[in-house]
């Protein structure tokens, strides 16, 4: 099954092959298997872990994993790689493995993993040192994270696996809200009664699992009680930060839109898929949207636009309801706040990108063409005379892509609709495009950020990928890896991890030199193989001094291809997006729509 992504600025509508998760590459502190070969092969499996529960906060453990097979090497070659895969809600981390012997392996699992509750999946890869995906994948095993003394008579509940929550375990600001659910799988229900271990301090929740967090920050416990045998219990903790999001109205539903911060720090919000007007206004500070006085000259989704020098907006391109594809621009000025034509594209495009140029000419890259052809073509539209004039040719045809205005004045274009290792540099004083470093993971549907000390960070996206066991056919699986770009070395390296694998999300730089990494898709594959995604709530803020990454406050509405604008008072602006999932299981059709939301981050 295939799911539409609209996208905003540097995309487009369109359509993917399914969704993954569950595979990846091989990577650091895995070693070669040292147990005794296994030339007739054999089902590789693991009946036990031990120990197979921790205490949160607990420093580095050694696993025991015990099986049959577990010295499996590849057929005529002994340069196979054996890993420990740590997995939770489809992110899944490699731990340091040592084989044994046919029947053990050890696995280092460090603090960082144990640091706070939650529920991981324990299975056994086997790679070639050559492939990019394992030719074997074990059963998985759960390994359980709780709270120091849950287990205790007469005080905490303690947990069972009969009963669940979701979400296992939440980030939420003071005042935030969060819907929980309970499954009873003793009854096949979700029938359970809600309490909260703290009492009054912790917050409240409703009957329907609604929480609502108190106004000071800690950790606090939700308890989901089977309504059909009150020993059968699940504890959730949920973290209350003092930073993090606040919903606001919009007048509007709608994705694929763009929202371009005015000189005045006003910032317009303009197109998508939705609901007229086709443009509002969000006034910082009454944190409210507002219609312009002018609807757009021609509403259009898949568009990109950019902030002219004079304080006007460029909208570039796009796309409507009816599949046009659209040579048009116009320009938004927001002293009369309206809408007025310009100059004609030379070639119709969506899911191009716009960057402003120094010299303040607007580069107008890549996209797609009615037919859906990716182009490779390039524009400058100078503001002066209202034009565009074709300059030089990208070496590979990009859509849905990234561009970013390096410290130097060239500009950065990584990736494309699928997933590619490529990028090139476009230099404004020659008009010339040139290959620079590739990218260490292929990727499409990533972030690419501006760092103050000029490098660019590169986080998450897709990549098609088989799914762990094989078996089924590839599709796209969300990333958890970061790269970083040096243009003084016109290389990438890699720079830690995400703590969840994530595409199309938004990343902000903020004023203390993080970034704001929000929302986005989860591919994932289910236990049939067969490709799986969802829209997510969860946030982290990345440190790219250390290559660190720690939880954020989460959203308030789940959201992927949402838009992201840093305010002039430091907050930074979610606008609309999409809220959806699919499930090949139970229901073939992608579920998506656009959000009329929006919240500030504070």
């Amino acid at each position: 099954m295939r799911r539409p992504m609209a996208i905003w600025c540097f995309g487009l509508v369109f359509v993917i092959a399914g969704c993954g998760g569950g595979g990846y590459l091989p990577g650091g502190g895995n070693n070669p298997s040292g147990g005794g070969s296994n030339p007739s092969g054999g089902t590789l499996s693991i009946s036990s872990i031990s120990p197979a529960t921790a205490t949160a906060g607990s420093g580095d453990i050694t696993l025991i994993v015990s099986g049959s097979h577990l010295d499996l090497v590849h057929s005529g070659s002994h340069q196979t790689i054996t890993t420990t895969v740590w997995s939770v809600n489809g992110s899944d981390t490699p731990l340091t493995t040592t084989v044994v012997s046919d029947t053990q392996i050890t696995a280092g699992v460090p603090a960082a993993l144990l640091a706070k509750p939650v529920t991981a999946h324990i299975s056994i890869q086997k790679w070639w040192f050559a492939d990019d995906s394992p030719f074997a994948t074990s059963n998985h095993l759960t390994f359980k994270v709780t709270i120091a003394g849950s287990g205790s008579i007469g005080g905490d509940p303690s947990p069972s696996s009969a009963v669940s929550i979701s979400p296992a375990s939440e980030t939420l600001r003071t005042g935030g809200q969060r819907r929980f659910s309970g499954w009873d799988s003793s009854v096949g229900q979700y029938d359970v009664t809600w309490s909260l271990q703290e009492g009054e301090a912790a917050g409240n929740i409703t009957a329907e699992g609604l929480y609502s967090a108190p106004n000071t920050p800690g950790t606090f416990h939700l308890i989901a009680t089977s309504s059909h045998d009150i020993s059968l219990r699940a504890t959730a903790p949920v973290t209350i930060v003092s930073v993090g999001f606040v919903p606001i109205s919009v007048i509007a539903a709608r994705s694929g839109h763009t929202a371009t911060l005015l000189v005045d720090g006003r910032v317009l919000v303009a197109g998508g898929t939705g609901t007229p007007p086709s443009a509002e206004l969000f006034i910082p500070e009454s944190n409210e949207f507002v219609p312009t006085g002018g609807g757009m000259v021609y509403p259009r989704s898949g568009h990109c636009a950019s902030l002219l020098p004079d304080g006007r907006v460029l909208i570039v391109g796009g796309g409507d309801a009816n599949a046009n594809v659209f040579r048009t621009a116009e320009v938004f000025d927001p002293v009369t706040q309206s809408f007025i034509t310009t100059g004609n594209l030379n070639q119709a495009r969506i899911g191009a990108t716009a960057t402003l140029l120094p010299s303040g000419k607007v580069l107008i890259a890549g996209g797609q063409d009615s037919g859906d052809t990716l182009l490779s073509s390039a524009e400058l539209y100078d503001p002066r005379t209202g034009s565009f004039t074709l300059t030089g040719h990208m070496h590979m045809p990009r859509a849905q892509h990234t561009a970013t205005l390096l410290s130097n004045g060239k500009v950065l274009l990584v990736g494309s609709i699928s997933d590619t290792g490529s990028a090139e540099l476009y230099d404004p004083a020659s008009g010339v495009f040139s290959a620079t470093g590739s990218l260490i993971q292929a990727r499409a549907h990533h972030t690419a950020t501006l760092l103050p000390n000029g490098n660019v960070l590169v986080l998450g996206g897709t990549q098609i990928m088989l799914p762990g066991g094989g078996g089924a056919a590839a599709a796209p699986v969300s990333l958890a890896s970061v790269e970083l770009y040096d243009p003084a070395k016109a290389v990438f390296h890699t720079a830690g991890k995400l703590l969840i694998a994530r595409d199309s999300q938004s990343a902000t730089l903020l004023a203390n030199g993080t970034v704001l990494v929000a929302g986005g898709y989860i591919h994932g594959f289910d236990g049939d193989a067969d490709p799986e995604w969802h829209t997510i709530f969860t946030s982290e803020l990345f440190d790219p001094a250390t290559s660190v990454s720690t939880t954020a406050a989460s959203l308030e509405t789940d959201r992927a291809e949402h838009v992201a604008t840093r305010l002039n008072n430091g907050q930074v602006l979610i606008t609309g997006g999409i809220s959806g999932f699919q499930e090949l299981c139970c229901k073939p059709k992608p579920y998506t729509f656009p959000l009329a939301s929006a919240e500030l981050y504070q």
